[in-house]
């Protein structure tokens, strides 16, 4: 039965080569038929990823028809693939993580896939989005205008039936995809083994998973990398050859966001060191949406337009920062990615730096500067060690020296 339902769920009910196959599965697994009389189920057995829309689904056209006429065909909406054909702003359910889910005006529901929708965007959907349009195969849900649904409404609940069977994720009413998650380490570094090894230091105790990513330093520190490598738990990637921080960075964060368990990607350069309760203190006050972006250095080099206090911890908010701490969650990081590269190599002080933390604070059109946030600052929970004289390109901040961690 398992095996014909994983068939059943690929099949092309307008292509007579797979019709007759379905034929032949139903009649040698009786048990079933029951299961397929089901509209919502039969509709199911179209879904083959990719396909054309079904133009000849009365069940499909209906909810075509009705989105047409409701929003347009520039709405964006998450539901099956097969709605790109008509509506190019589709997103399917298997990139439910990778976008932000509060950005789009509708949610189709096809009731045989609702296995493809994990329990915290389903609920989160359920709970806080607007009934609007059902039929046999379909449950839509709108943005809450106060205007219920007068068309099928008996149709959604098969939809409310699923939410009950699944276990209700607490934060679902703020963002469907909050989680504590896991938080990943990177660090970056370039012909500093020295400076490399006492960040490690200080990152090793938080027992995180971390990154060394090697913009191909020169052979004369090769023996002192390795040797660093040998004494912490890291994973390490090595450029063949330098090219640039930006380069760097793009290949650790790719690297941890091909993981669907990290949640928050802490960069740190390789001449800082961290405050023992810095990631305590974060888990207090980041947050996805509200707070994407944050850091554990305030810079002195740049205004700070507001304090606040979080969960009774003190917040400072910049428009940009230093990058020698940028805490992100892994959707922020998503948006303002590829860092753009602005010259080959390590950083020089002509015509300026690698612009990395300009890029990721303020200069993207994602950054949260260009959406009317700001990089939220910890104060004092990373400083760097190094000083005027040992920065590659000149780092003016290094002229002054960073004050104490936090007490």
């Amino acid at each position: 039965m398992d095996n014909a339902r994983r068939v059943l769920r690929g099949f092309l009910r307008h292509d007579a080569a797979w019709q007759s196959a379905a034929d032949f599965l139903i009649g040698q697994f009786g048990e079933i038929i029951p299961l397929c009389n089901q509209p919502f189920f039969k509709a199911s057995l179209d879904y083959h990823f990719p396909m054309q829309f079904p133009t000849t689904d009365a069940y499909w056209q209906t909810v075509a028809a009705f989105l047409r006429k409701k929003f347009g065909e520039k709405v964006k909406l998450l539901g099956p693939n097969e709605f790109h054909e008509l509506f190019p702003r589709t997103f399917p359910y298997f990139v439910q993580h990778e976008i932000d889910l509060n950005e789009l005006e509708v949610f189709v529901v096809h009731k045989g896939l609702m296995e493809y929708l994990d329990d915290a965007t389903l609920q989160w959907i359920v709970k806080t989005k607007q009934p609007a349009f059902g039929n046999e195969v379909f449950a839509i849900f709108t943005q809450p205008t106060g205007n219920k649904a007068t068309e099928g409404l008996i149709h959604f609940k098969p939809v409310f039936d699923e939410c009950q069977k699944r276990t209700t994720t607490p934060t679902i009413e703020k963002y469907p995809l909050v989680d504590e998650g896991l938080t990943a380490i990177v660090v970056t570094t370039y012909n500093r083994p020295q400076f490399l090894e006492r960040t490690l230091a200080t990152l090793a105790p938080f027992n995180l998973p971390m990154l060394v990513v090697n913009d191909g330093s020169t052979e004369k520190f090769r023996q002192d990398y390795a040797t660093v490598y040998s004494r912490y738990p890291v994973t390490v990637v090595e450029l063949p050859i330098n090219r640039g921080l930006p380069t760097a960075l793009n290949v650790a964060l790719s690297y941890w966001l091909a993981s669907d368990t990290v949640e928050w990607i802490s960069y740190f350069q390789d001449d800082v060191e961290a405050h023992p309760d810095l990631f305590r203190v974060l888990a207090r006050v980041q947050h996805p949406i509200e707070r994407p972006l944050l850091s554990g250095r305030l810079d002195p080099l740049y205004k700070v337009y507001e304090e606040k206090e979080v969960n009774g911890v003190r917040l400072a908010l910049q428009r940009t920062c230093s990058g020698m701490h940028l805490h992100g969650h892994h959707t922020y990081w998503k948006k303002v990615m590829p860092l753009p590269t602005p010259y080959l190599g390590a950083p020089k002080n002509r015509p300026h730096g690698s612009n990395i933390d300009w890029w990721t604070t303020c200069w993207s059109p994602e950054s949260v500067t260009k959406q009317d946030n700001y990089v939220h600052i910890v104060p004092r929970y990373v400083r760097t060690f190094a000083e005027l004289g040992q920065s590659t390109w000149g780092n003016e901040a290094l002229s002054l020296s960073d004050p104490e961690l936090a007490r």
